[in-house]
């Protein structure tokens, strides 16, 4: 493995745990909130872990050449459909 993935691979690791400590404490607090702080928590897209924001994790782990790479993908794709 190069050192480039090596790295990458520790720190989407770290990423994923304190996403995992963050969503966490805030369903901890969700839970033990009065019902009003519980219903904004909720209901606030800054405070929801979920599957979309594990994919900005990952895409911020990657270099600039392997970002191009991925998008120039993106857009042929794209323009053969």
């Amino acid at each position: 493995m190069d050192r480039n993935k090596l790295i990458r691979n520790k720190l989407l690791d770290q990423n994923i745990k304190n996403s995992s400590f963050f969503n966490m404490h805030i369903n901890e607090l969700v839970y033990k909130s009065e019902d009003y702080l519980g219903d904004f928590y909720n209901e606030s897209p800054n405070f929801l872990f979920d599957k979309d924001f594990v994919q900005k994790l990952i895409w911020l782990t990657y270099s600039n050449e392997e970002k191009k790479n991925i998008l120039d993908n993106d857009l042929e794709l794209y323009f053969k459909n």
